[in-house]
């Protein structure tokens, strides 16, 4: 090695923290495609447990049962029947199926007829055992995919309001995120200062360290997606397309959008003087409202939603950076560790989208990963209250949770363009 290649070596280094690198080679190889998976995190005995879904997968109380075997056994639950649920997959779709059972099959908080399409990230509630299912194809980011179940899981007209109004509140917050994290991978002077009047409003709470009003969140998002060109990935622009039209003004979901936050800041806030069935009259609106931004968000499935967990491995030649991830994906909170070889790299404690190795969308300083306080758990929250002076300090919320958990940004390009844009 001469003295050229070990300088390089000691500024990589001093830049990322790597502990070791790989000079030449071949280029690692692509990570093998996932199988789609069930996730038991619940019931009496507290287990863990992670099934790989290759074939039917059948559920009950006895190992066997005839000629069949249970391939997830419920043993310590007297309400789970013998032959209780088994989930096949049929011309590429994944059906969870009720097999007559006594006391039925629960997704997303509702029990199913007989059958049901899975589409990844919902809670199966099987006796006293909660499962999820998670596609690795199909399964919507975390915060999209809970906010779903939670919404799903509500009973009552105020309950659904509320919910379908906290869930917009942290989806528009996730659009704001990818449309910005899309923007400032390409930082143009031109395009920044085209948005500039979006942040005009939100200065000066920033300089108070107070919170965005779900209005806020709105028009941010909106101003971002009328600059989102040919440049940005066309799932991400797909998504801006269905809030926004090319001239920046609101498509018909938008002005839905826009109706539900008015709805939201004038009758849902007097919710308590009002009589519950008075919100019944506005319980269809506002769930296909709902159910339409989840279906404007589906693009953004074919996208991995990760955090950085460690640096395993740098090859400095091909400047790749292999990372052992934590994969964010679907409604359930044990997020499993991935191994990607991206070819940029990732800050601790914020989340990125990640396409393929050359297309990766970081949401900082939006979307971040934290401890809770409270539950001494990962959480993954969204962007509360924003500080830049005397330091950018991010405080973020969880998104399936009320913990909360504070972010220094670090000084990274991107971040620089933004805070100049906010000066």
């Amino acid at each position: 090695m001469d003295d050229d290649e070990a300088e390089r070596f000691r500024q990589l280094e001093a830049t990322i923290g790597a502990t070791k690198f790989v000079i030449g080679g071949p280029a690692p190889a692509a990570a093998a495609p996932q199988p789609d998976e069930l996730l038991l995190h619940g019931g009496q005995t507290h287990l863990a447990a992670r099934y790989a879904l290759r074939k039917a997968l059948r559920i009950g109380r006895s190992e066997r049962v005839g000629d069949e075997t249970n391939d997830v056994v419920l043993a310590w639950d007297e309400t789970v029947s013998s032959r209780h649920a088994r989930l096949e997959l049929r011309g590429g779709q994944w059906f969870v199926l009720d097999l007559g059972s006594r006391n039925g099959v629960f997704v997303d908080g509702r029990r199913i007829d007989r059958e049901l399409a899975l589409r990844g990230g919902e809670s199966i509630v099987i006796g006293g055992a909660e499962l999820t299912f998670v596609s690795r194809g199909r399964a919507l980011p975390f915060p999209l995919a809970v906010t779903r179940a939670l919404v799903s899981a509500q009973q009552g007209p105020l309950a659904v309001a509320k919910s379908v109004c906290d869930s917009l509140d942290t989806v528009l917050r996730f659009f704001a995120a990818v449309e910005l994290g899309a923007l400032l991978a390409r930082p143009d002077p031109a395009r920044l200062a085209a948005v500039a009047g979006a942040f005009a409003g939100v200065r000066a709470k920033m300089s108070r360290g107070q919170p965005f009003t779900m209005g806020d969140w709105k028009n941010l998002g909106f101003a971002l997606a009328s600059v989102l060109g040919p440049a940005e990935d066309e799932r991400v622009r797909a998504v801006a397309r269905a809030f926004t039209n090319a001239n920046g003004s609101p498509t018909s979901l938008g002005q839905r959008i826009g109706a539900t936050i008015t709805w939201r800041n004038g009758q849902l806030a007097h919710a308590p003087l009002v009589a519950e069935e008075s919100f019944s009259v506005e319980q269809p609106r506002l769930t296909a409202t709902w159910d339409d931004v989840c279906e404007a968000m589906a693009p953004l499935a074919s996208f991995e939603l990760v955090s950085r967990k460690s640096l395993v491995d740098t090859d400095l030649e091909a400047m790749t950076y292999e990372y052992d991830l934590l994969l964010h994906q679907g409604a359930q909170e044990l997020f499993p560790v991935v191994r990607r070889t991206l070819r940029r790299r990732l800050s601790e404690g914020w989340c990125y989208l990640v396409g393929d190795p050359d297309n990766v969308v970081s949401l900082e300083p939006i979307v971040g990963v934290g401890l809770g306080e409270r539950t001494q758990k990962i959480e993954v929250g969204v962007a509360e209250h924003v500080s830049l002076a005397p330091r950018a300090l991010i405080q973020l919320r969880g998104v399936a949770s009320t913990a909360t958990f504070r972010r220094e940004v670090p000084a990274t390009k991107p971040f620089e363009a933004l805070a100049a844009l906010l000066a």
